[in-house]
């Protein structure tokens, strides 16, 4: 598998100087003292919708008994189905991974560079007719203590007397992560960049979190790779009680705000897509 990095020179040299140079950008960000040169607050994105390739499962899908493993089209397993029929006996979902790492040690080898982390604002619990509990857990991958942008797992399960026990999984992980983790630009920097292109404030609810992206990019007639490091921003996007994104995790509803979103080379402050979804240039 070919992973190209993009190191443009005069972005690179660019972002060598970003502690000392100045600019001209008139735009108020409330950023103090951070310096951008100009070149990075007038760039048009990298890459549009156009650019992007597509991660295909839908004819690589294996069956083991009750499960179900699908290969992307790079010939990696990103998807795992484990499901138990509502009508077999529960005792068989004893014998079913009980935690997240059974599931990682018995289907990935994920390495010491990468591990599955609870996302506790997407778990749920509840009762349903008969009485029994269950309920659905998000687990996010991080490679190298930084978040992989669209990865993780949702694990839905039953509470019985011998505590949770899977009912199915599903989701993806990526295994052979490769990117340097280093970022060259902070997050303030990635904030001014994003804000001059919009030719907005930031403000006090403007986000930039650092994670790690594999992007599926059509070149030479065919989808290739590439991973970058990037600064997630999240800007206003008015008005938000009209702006509303609509996700579904487990079949539950989740409504969050819509926002101004760009995701920026951390290594070279190029902007590489910007949309105005949570979901922006996903395959």
């Amino acid at each position: 598998m070919n992973k190209t990095f993009i190191f443009g020179l005069s972005l690179w040299m660019a972002t060598l100087s970003l502690n000392s140079c100045s600019s001209s950008d008139s735009v108020d960000n409330g950023l103090g003292n951070t310096r951008v040169s100009e070149e990075l607050l007038n760039q048009e994105p990298l890459w549009t919708s156009e650019d992007f390739g597509y991660l295909d499962t839908s004819d690589y899908m294996t069956e083991q008994g009750t499960t179900w493993l699908w290969h992307d089209n790079f010939g990696r397993l990103t998807s795992i189905m484990l499901y138990i029929p509502a009508t077999m006996d529960i005792s068989v979902l004893y014998r079913s991974p009980s935690s997240v790492d059974q599931l990682n040690g018995l289907y990935y080898q994920l390495g010491n560079d990468n591990e599955l982390r609870i996302d506790s604002s997407h778990s749920y619990e509840f009762t349903g007719d008969t009485g029994m509990t269950s309920g659905f857990e998000r687990y996010d991958q991080y490679y190298k203590d930084v978040k992989v942008y669209g990865v993780g797992y949702t694990v839905n399960y039953y509470n019985t007397p011998m505590g949770k026990r899977l009912a199915y999984t599903n989701g993806r992980l990526l295994t052979d992560l490769s990117v340097d983790t280093t970022p060259l630009i902070t997050a303030d920097q990635a904030k001014r960049i994003f804000a001059s292109r919009l030719g907005e404030d930031v403000t006090k609810d403007w986000e930039a979190e650092l994670m790690v992206r594999e992007f599926v990019l059509k070149k030479n007639g065919k989808d290739e790779l590439e991973e970058h490091l990037v600064w997630h921003v999240k800007g206003s996007f008015y008005p938000e009680d009209e702006a509303k994104i609509i996700t579904y995790l487990s079949s539950t509803q989740i409504e969050e705000p819509l926002r101004h979103v760009a995701q920026i080379d951390a290594h070279t402050g190029r902007l590489l897509v910007e949309g105005h979804s949570l979901n922006i240039g996903q395959y």
